[in-house]
């Protein structure tokens, strides 16, 4: 108790005094901070309800004034494999079923690319008539559903069949441009299988009638068979190397061909087309020469449809995978610099020209090592006898050209199917069907996101008004501005009156002036508080109505109080108490009067007033003077205590002058109208004064505002019922809060 006691009669000039105290506790505490927001809330519900309802409203008109939107849906299978291949085909030897094979690039990522492209879009908008129309009466997305190779394509409009229409004329479109490209494909690449196999039908021809031509002349009918299986062998592999040879004219003349179309496609997007080599697809290139070398190996051993060399090719076609899909990232890599201008048709063909360096680069190293392998068996067929050779070397450009011509003739069948079929590989799943029902715009959510956005604006609103907001508000508040803790309470009540009342019943206002009283008086328990002064930061805070009240609640405990009024610029104290004014405080500085003789005796025993006297201009400077310290010593031997009204400090000095001859200051703060500047302003004019702060008295405090404690008023309302003037509540009854009205509270 000592210590709290040491602690609460701390100087707010040294150490941590009035502030450590009290504010800290609160500032710690969860529980506080909690009541602070709800405080907050409670006070800035008009602008929390106003800014939330703006928001609302604001919401509201906009979406009653927006068009309705209607929603269809299409979806797409999009591009796959290649072609549609005839049964035939399925047989056809995998050393020319990539000759000229069309590899645009079937990701679904670009395949939705092209269908939200400019080309596409502007396509379909032209076909319904959309093509001059706002922007804003139309939305187009497309967006992959689920891990499928489907599209959903999504248009919004402004009528319900209009939004259907667009979605399968999109597709439409996109299905068009899809079998475009495969025409166009399969036709250059039928054109090309074309003259290959004019060519092999004629060499095939010639290489028919030179054998007949020899057989006549020199008689021999058949080979042996071991010289037949050289020959067949022979046959496989010079097969092979002209399908290489084929596939390497195909790749180069397709690289053209796709270097051309790049010319004429945007070709601002990409201002060149040469990849950097990375070291990873040196490796691949490296590693795709060794297993050509060792399929060719191979080759002079086994069959080209042998496990081993099966094994070989399937590496050989990852490695061509792995090569192509590196350099479809290498075109990433470029396309990403100018991304704000990508044509999906550009991008496709950059990825196909990356595959196609890969096709070729595989046909290249095969050609060489076939070549090397078909070079070789010629020496060992040279070794035959002449007449032997000559059947051998015949028979073998008899079964080479046959096998070539008939896989020439399948593949050509294949590309006109192709050509002349009227199905793209991408396929429509769904057809767009109008929805009457508007997606847009969607009252409920849109008033639940006003909503949510309305609350957010309204908090920030509302901290931000608290954080301006230079009224007090609780306790809180008064001890972090003046440094010094709240030691009174005083509530706001309607009709209450001036002065305690000397009934025998209770009531909050005098309970709330002894308990004043006792926290006053605690804090003299180890320093001497005889003298001290009621002063405030502005006017109309309340601290005559404290003084007075303070004076007579000592006085009632039976000790000799004196109440000085040390306001002599507007005196209040003797209207209050109902006694003249014409001699005083005032008259008693100036040496007209002596001390006896200003004090005047009150209603209330125990109780002498000493009022202001007639007011003066000079008011400080008669404070400040000699005379004015030797008023004080006589009245500190003429009562236990002295009170001291003084005007408000934040404007005038006298307060402080009377401060520093004093042994303590309560300070008044009234919550209707105190500020915290004007709080801060009083405590350093304390502090330079060196006044000893006992500690601040909250007047007219609202007990509905739990910012101030509104757990302990309930304890008021629970004990005093509706106060002195409306009787007890009746047993068990509700106890109701008392009626404010700052306005009937008597003026300073």
């Amino acid at each position: 108790m000592a210590h709290h006691l040491e602690r609460m009669a701390e100087p707010s000039g040294g150490g941590p005094g009035y502030g450590a105290w009290l504010a800290a506790p609160e500032a710690a505490d969860d529980a506080g901070r909690v009541r602070h927001y709800l405080r907050m809330a409670r006070d800035q519900r008009r602008t929390l309800l106003g800014v939330t309802a703006a928001v609302v409203a604001l919401v509201a008109l906009a979406t009653a004034l927006a068009k309705p939107m209607y929603e269809s849906t299409a979806t797409v299978l999009v591009r796959g494999q290649q072609g549609v291949l005839p049964p035939a085909a399925s047989a056809v030897s995998s050393a020319i079923s990539g000759l000229v094979d069309v590899t645009f690039d079937d990701s679904l990522d670009t395949q939705i690319a092209i269908l939200e492209s400019k080309t596409i879009t502007d396509r379909a908008l032209e076909a319904c008539g959309l093509a001059e129309a706002d922007p804003s009466a139309y939305r187009i997305d497309v967006s992959p559903e689920g891990n499928a190779r489907v599209a959903e394509v999504r248009v919004r409009a402004r009528r319900p069949e209009l939004s259907a229409r667009l979605a399968n004329r999109l597709v439409a479109e996109y299905l068009a441009l899809d079998r475009e490209i495969n025409q166009e494909s399969a036709g250059q690449a039928a054109a090309f299988v074309r003259e290959q196999l004019e060519q092999v039908e004629k060499r095939l021809g010639e290489a028919e009638e030179a054998l007949r031509d020899f057989k006549e002349e020199s008689g021999a009918v058949a080979l042996d068979s071991q010289t037949e299986e050289m020959v067949r062998r022979f046959a496989e592999v010079e097969a092979a190397y002209q399908s290489a040879l084929s596939e390497r004219a195909s790749s180069e003349a397709r690289i053209g061909q796709v270097r051309e179309q790049l010319t004429g496609v945007d070709p601002s997007v990409v201002a060149s087309l040469t990849v950097a080599p990375s070291p990873e697809a040196k490796l691949l290139r490296e590693t795709l020469t060794q297993l050509e070398t060792q399929r060719a190996d191979l080759l002079q051993d086994y069959l080209p449809t042998s496990r081993a060399v099966r094994a070989i090719d399937e590496q050989i076609e990852d490695a061509k995978d792995r090569l192509a899909a590196l350099s479809r990232q290498e075109a990433d890599t470029i396309i990403s610099e100018r991304r704000e201008t990508l044509n999906p048709i550009h991008q496709s063909l950059l990825e196909d020209l990356g595959g196609l360096q890969g096709s070729l680069l595989s046909a290249q190293v095969r050609s060489r090592l076939l070549g090397d392998v078909v070079r070789r068996q010629q020496t060992q067929l040279a070794r035959l006898p002449q007449k032997q050779f000559t059947l051998a070397n015949l028979t073998r450009d008899v079964q080479t050209y046959a096998r070539l011509f008939t896989l020439l003739t399948a593949k050509h069948q294949e590309l006109q199917i192709t050509q002349q079929s009227e199905l793209p590989t991408a396929r429509q799943l769904d057809v767009a069907e109008a929805n009457p029902e508007r997606v847009s715009p969607r009252w409920l959510l849109n008033l639940v996101l006003a909503a949510m956005l309305g609350a957010v604006l309204a908090v920030l609103a509302a901290l931000t008004r608290d954080h301006l907001d230079e009224r007090v508000k609780s306790d809180g508040d008064v001890a972090h501005a003046l440094g010094a803790p709240v030691v009174g309470h005083v509530l706001a009540e309607k009709n209450a009156p001036t002065l305690v009342s000397d009934g025998q019943q209770p009531s909050p206002m005098g309970e709330a002036y002894r308990m004043l009283r006792s926290n006053v008086m605690l804090s003299a328990a180890e320093r001497p508080m005889q003298t001290v002064l009621v002063t405030s930061a502005a006017p109309q805070e309340g601290k005559s109505m404290t003084a007075a009240n303070l004076a007579v609640v000592m006085a009632k405990q039976g000790r000799s109080v004196i109440l000085v009024d040390g306001d002599l610029r507007r005196p209040t104290l003797h209207e209050r108490f109902g006694v003249d004014n014409q001699v005083g405080l005032s008259t008693a500085l100036a040496g007209e009067a002596g001390v006896e003789q200003a004090l005047q005796e009150t209603k209330i025993e125990n109780l002498l007033l000493l009022p202001s006297g007639p007011p003066v201009e000079n008011a400080a400077d008669l404070l400040a003077s000699e005379p004015a310290q030797r008023l004080i010593a006589a009245l500190r031997q003429r009562a236990d205590y002295v009170v001291f009204d003084s005007p408000p400090s934040v404007a005038l000095s006298d307060a402080q002058v009377l401060a520093s001859r004093l042994d303590g200051v309560l300070l008044v703060v009234d919550t209707e109208v105190g500020l915290r500047r004007g709080l801060l302003r009083l405590r350093e004019q304390m502090e330079h004064a060196g006044a000893r702060v006992i500690g601040a008295v909250l007047n007219r405090v609202d007990p509905r505002r739990g910012a101030f404690g509104e757990t302990y008023y309930r304890y008021y309302r629970e004990y005093f019922g509706p106060g002195p003037r409306q009787g007890r509540r009746p047993e068990g009854g509700r106890p109701s809060l008392p009626p404010t009205n700052a306005d009937a509270m008597p003026p300073e």
